[in-house]
């Protein structure tokens, strides 16, 4: 008899044990972590599979509830979803809340809070717009009133471990673009209606590693994106704001690289940046006026890079853009999508999911996924031709987009989060 107990505990079992899994369980695939807003990058992709295009909200894996109300959307690393919600506390006084929340069980493992003061905010934000964004080490998240815009990083056991003050912040509306990673540095971005910025921290101190005034017409809810060239060449840190249109700046130091055409409106979609292809939007009035496609490895003339493709029709304001497979889908807030060729701007489809949305899809499985503002899960084929997959109502509205990891779909709504199990 052989004594297998020395191999027990070893790294070459934990191997093979994990592929012999991998070969017996039917739609088996790898789980990824989801560690800001929109996924890796702020693409809204997701690699994973087996996941089902509608589900029973009774038969859901759990549903947290959490105190307060929020429309930031859920991160995910390991066995930990972080999203947060606020209470009002007086008249003058708001409680922002971070939560971990255990993905097994949908428990509450812990949850740090802020005490801000009140600001002006939109008819569907909240005090609670920005999602945090991790690394696995430590949960990093944003919050503002008129007198402060705070960074603030966790641990992953609840300790705070530094808090930046960027200063005031001026908007009628609330402050909703969510902070991003780039290596060691904790960038965010500080696009408001005076003074506005780009600041990077480094990410285990909270010390300034650069800041950068940026030109002020009014506040942009973009969240930047990272364009790394095919070729090898350095990163670029791709910000929005309507009054310099696109920005490519250097990451390591805040320097522009290029600007784009400015936008005649405001910025609220994040832009894209995938498939060689950066696309960013601008609206106002719940309606996208001017979409503009750029290819980023164009030649800047007198430090501007030109616009490849302006589309002005079918747009949506507020939910952000997708490319998959070559494809382009414009999810409208009204519930019109589209689907684009990106390279050349032409139509391929159009038609309407219903619904009213101001979150932005995802795709996973090659199957397109939004949420509508009453709470209801569309999914439609992410393909040259239109076709509806499901639909599943929650019981709550909704302005936040999905999150998914492990198989499990994750649905924020105004007070709750759902977790909507694969089908495996």
């Amino acid at each position: 008899m052989i004594n297998y107990s020395p191999y027990l505990n070893s790294p070459f079992l934990a191997l093979l044990l994990t592929i012999s899994i991998s070969w017996l369980t039917p739609g088996f695939s790898q789980a990824e972590n989801w560690p800001r807003f929109r996924g890796p990058n702020g693409t809204g992709l997701s690699t994973e599979k087996g996941v089902a295009t509608q589900w029973d909200p009774q038969s859901a894996k759990w549903v947290c509830t959490l105190p307060g109300e929020g429309h930031s959307s859920p991160v995910i690393w390991d066995n930990r979803v972080f999203v947060t919600s606020a209470e009002v506390v007086s008249n003058e006084k708001i409680k922002r809340s971070l939560h971990a929340i255990k993905t097994d069980t949908g428990e509450i493992a812990w949850t740090a809070s802020t005490i801000l003061g009140v600001n002006g905010k939109h008819a569907k934000s909240s005090f609670a717009n920005a999602s945090p964004t991790t690394d696995g080490e430590r949960v990093y998240i944003a919050w503002a009133d008129t007198e402060r815009f705070l960074v603030e990083a966790f641990d992953f056991g609840g300790k705070k471990l530094w808090s930046y003050n960027l200063g005031p912040f001026a908007s009628q509306h609330g402050q909703g673009a969510s902070p991003i990673l780039f290596e060691n540095l904790l960038i965010m971005a500080n696009d408001q209606d005076s003074d506005s910025s780009i600041v990077a921290l480094h990410r285990k101190t909270g010390e300034v590693a650069w800041r950068k005034a940026r030109e002020s017409r009014e506040t942009s809810y973009a969240t930047p994106a990272i364009y790394e060239p095919a070729n090898g060449a350095p990163a670029q840190l791709i910000c929005v704001n309507g009054v310099s249109g696109v920005t490519a700046l250097d990451p390591y130091t805040g320097d522009v690289l290029w600007t784009s055409e400015a936008f005649r409106q405001r910025t609220v979609a994040s832009p894209l940046v995938t498939a060689g292809r950066i696309v960013a939007g601008a609206g106002q009035g719940g309606k996208g006026t001017m979409y503009h496609i750029i290819d980023p490895l164009a030649k800047p003339t007198d430090g501007q890079l030109p616009v490849a493709l302006k589309l002005e029709r079918l747009l949506p304001y507020v939910p952000c853009a997708i490319i998959h497979k070559d494809l382009l889908f414009l999810w409208g807030d009204g519930g019109v999508v589209s689907c684009f060729n990106p390279k050349t701007g032409e139509p391929i489809w159009t038609e309407r999911a219903g619904g009213k949305f101001t979150a932005s899809p995802i795709v996973i499985d090659d199957r397109l996924y939004n949420i509508d503002e009453n709470g209801k899960i569309v999914c439609l084929a992410a393909d040259s031709t239109f076709k509806l997959l499901g639909n599943t109502s929650l019981d709550e509205g909704s302005y936040s987009s999905l999150a998914v990891s492990n198989g499990v779909v994750y649905a924020k709504t105004f007070t709750k989060l759902y977790a909507l199990p694969p089908t495996r």
